[in-house]
């Protein structure tokens, strides 16, 4: 019994020191961070990750952690569970050995890139990593270190050229302006450098002083001209030089604290700015949403949109025709015949622009009719939505001509008087997964009722494409909302920007017989606390 305690309080021992590397890969991916690697408790890339039988998934020690609290529950859904319904996912482990990131000290210098499964390797020979200097203590990357210590650390030992004592680098400006060995030039240019300490000595033979017969106390303002040494060593007795030294370091004294508050008065201004650069980094921020909303509209547009093809070619083809025959006639310098082809020119061009914007206003009107019409058809108020998606052949194929990109479940409820959502599956994959992967997005929608709920939304959101031969094996992916994504704060617009799973499921699995009847695939949408 003894023994075994021992031998857990070793363990937990151990646990406690190497937290750090126990839980996700703290790096930065190549082609970024998608929901599906993202470690439900330490928000980091799984490592060594487990899956539930109800396809919850997190880091092994921060799943098991957790649930030492509860050994009961899942940490993640609160659901009862034991350990042999936790599996390591295996499949999952070998994609993200394979992820593609960079090195942990990139910003220092590091190019390297490379698998995460190899990144262990790489940083223990890194020479960028950053180790402490033992002079200073900062931090300091290893191929650095020599430089640092022989040129930059201001705790290095130095000589003072003047009077050749061992200093630290940070002692030497202050030294050097008490240096005893230190030469200065003679302010009256005789050409002469004596040592600072020397300085006033110096005075009293110095040639310019002398031959001229200058007060030395002409620098501080003593404007007394001699007629020769007599008259000189007469004026310095009977003048009281003291006075006008008081007086002109008082006079330091008075524009040294006017230096000072005005330093004040600047470094006040100074942070006023860097608070008005944060505000307009905001708005920057803000902006880019909208941008990004737009363009995602725009995307969806283009994908709903009618378009006459043979149309709007036939309209190209008659302009390069135009454009073809004013290229055969401007090196004749034919101006007549070139200007009268203008207004044909004209007349087509506004012909397509108005085409174009017909198309538009048509997509935006299919796609809103598409829209209210599965609202109609179901909306549900238990936070779970079972789409039912028929004729997948002919979207599939419309999708991959580029015809419709996205389309739309119906909206649903969290609750009666909850948060209102809708799903969004592009089939021809949407950023890191197009054209290899079915893109899943959750959409939160603008309702009557947000002014009653919690904002940014927090709920947990899983996606199942069902397997109908087997549903205990249908794909399961979730993730926990970003509270700093706009996605998931309280909608200004009908939509809030999508997030979810670019790479939800591989368009080659997708003709299987498991997911695929009757041309019908299900997709089902759950919201969780």
């Amino acid at each position: 019994m003894a023994m075994t305690f021992i031998n857990k309080f070793i363990i937990t021992i151990d646990l406690i020191m190497d937290q750090n590397k126990l839980k996700g890969y703290d790096v930065k991916l190549v082609d970024g961070f998608p929901d599906k690697y993202k470690c439900y408790f330490c928000k980091l890339v799984f490592r060594d990750p487990i899956q539930t039988f109800r396809g919850e998934r997190a880091c092994k020690y921060c799943y098991f952690n957790m649930k030492s609290k509860n050994p009961a529950v899942c940490p993640i859904d609160k659901e009862p569970i034991t350990d042999n319904e936790v599996f390591q996912d295996k499949h999952l482990m070998r994609e993200i050995g394979q992820l593609k990131c960079y090195c942990n000290n990139k910003d220092a210098g590091c190019v390297w890139k490379g698998e995460l499964l190899e990144i262990q390797k790489h940083l223990d020979g890194c020479n960028y990593v950053k180790i402490d200097c033992k002079m200073c203590n900062n931090q300091i990357p290893k191929i650095n270190m020599k430089v640092h210590q022989s040129e930059e650390c201001l705790y290095r030992s130095i000589n003072c050229n003047d009077c050749g004592i061992d200093l630290k680098a940070n002692e030497l400006e202050n030294h050097r302006l008490i240096c005893p060995m230190k030469k200065v030039d003679c302010p009256y240019n005789c050409n002469e450098k004596p040592f600072f300490t020397e300085l006033f000595d110096h005075f009293k033979s110095c040639s310019k002083l002398s031959i001229n017969h200058i007060c030395p106390f002409q620098l501080i303002g003593c404007n007394y001209k001699a007629i020769d040494s007599d008259d000189l060593n007469s004026h310095l007795k009977s003048t009281d030089h003291f006075l006008i030294t008081v007086a002109v370091v008082k006079k330091l004294r008075e524009d040294y604290d006017k230096m000072q508050h005005e330093l004040g008065v600047h470094q006040k201004n100074l942070k006023s700015s860097s608070e008005k650069q944060e505000k307009l980094e905001i708005q920057i921020k803000d902006v880019n949403g909208i941008i990004r909303v737009l363009q995602e509209s725009l995307s969806n547009l283009s994908g709903t949109a009618i378009v006459s093809d043979d149309e709007i070619k036939n309209f190209e083809i008659k302009l390069n025709q135009c454009k073809k025959k004013i290229d055969e006639l401007l090196p004749k310098k034919n101006m007549d015949d070139f200007l009268s082809l203008q207004p044909k020119i004209e007349e087509l061009t506004s012909i397509a622009d108005k085409i174009e914007v017909d198309n538009a206003v048509i997509g935006e009107s299919i796609s809103e009719i598409d829209l209210k019409l599965q609202m109609l058809e179901n909306t549900r108020y238990d936070g779970k939505h079972l789409w039912r998606i028929t004729d997948f052949r002919f979207r599939f194929k419309q999708a991959e001509e580029g015809k419709t990109l996205a389309i739309h479940s119906a909206p649903s409820f969290t609750s009666r008087g909850g948060y209102k959502f809708c799903s969004r599956l592009y089939l021809n994959g949407d950023g890191s997964g197009s054209k290899t992967h079915l893109s899943l997005y959750f959409v939160i929608m603008k309702s009557e009722y947000d002014q009653l709920l919690e904002w940014p939304f927090k709920k947990r959101v899983t996606f199942k494409l069902i397997n109908v031969l087997d549903q205990t094996k249908s794909h399961v992916e979730s993730f926990i909302p970003d509270i700093n994504s706009s996605s998931f704060q309280r909608p200004v617009r009908d939509m809030n920007i999508a997030a979810g799973c670019p790479q939800f499921f591989p368009k080659a699995s997708l003709f299987s017989p498991n997911y695929l009847v009757d041309d019908t695939i299900f997709l089902e949408t759950i919201v969780s606390e």
